[in-house]
């Protein structure tokens, strides 16, 4: 019996050493990004490149942001060993200022989260923005073209104005004739 219960303490301790062994392993090339200046109300994404260096797949539990001003969207599916993945977080810039999001992402082979952090300063569309930014040239043509749909309305309800005093002034004209015809038939009667 003493051999049985040697196989099956040396079966156990094996089995504890391979699970010792695959501790997970997950690569990040980074955990939080700098996403400069961004327009007030656009949205920005940053993405987080992973890669699971573990022998077993794993998959992602869950992920909690710091604010519902964050999506997250990440593999639902099982992550093979030895692939890479990524994990991409979109901002909705709704406020001005600076501003440092974060999201913690749960691996089924981690005890504690991976926590992603994103930031950067939003700015609006009225501010000068110094350097490489191509919304500036963009907005600029926005707002010229809406000035110039604004101009055009504006001239067609002038113009409107301009026909409806002119039907009005017309109107009152026909009356005036209509009373004089009348007052004239008037006299030429009595």
């Amino acid at each position: 019996m003493n051999i049985v219960m040697t196989n099956k303490i040396f079966v156990t301790l094996f089995f504890c050493i391979l699970v010792i062994s695959a501790k997970a392993e997950v690569f990040l090339e980074t955990d939080s990004i700098d996403l400069g200046e961004t327009m007030y109300a656009d949205s920005v994404t940053a993405i987080f490149h992973f890669e699971n260096r573990n022998r077993m797949p794993m998959f992602i539990d869950k992920v909690d942001a710091s604010c519902g001003c964050t999506q997250v969207e990440y593999p639902k599916m099982m992550i093979k060993p030895n692939k890479s993945f990524e994990i991409s977080i979109t901002y909705d810039a709704m406020q001005l200022g600076h501003y440092a999001k974060w999201v913690d992402v749960y691996f089924d082979t981690e005890k504690e989260p991976v926590r992603l952090t994103i930031f950067g300063i939003i700015r609006s569309p009225r501010q000068a923005f110094v350097g490489r930014r191509r919304f500036t040239q963009e907005y600029q043509k926005q707002q010229e073209e809406l000035e110039r749909q604004q101009q055009l309305q504006k001239a067609k309800e002038e113009e409107e104005k301009a026909a409806a005093a002119a039907a009005l002034l017309d109107q009152k004209k026909s009356k005036k004739d209509k009373k004089r015809k009348k007052s004239k038939n008037k006299q030429k009667q009595d």
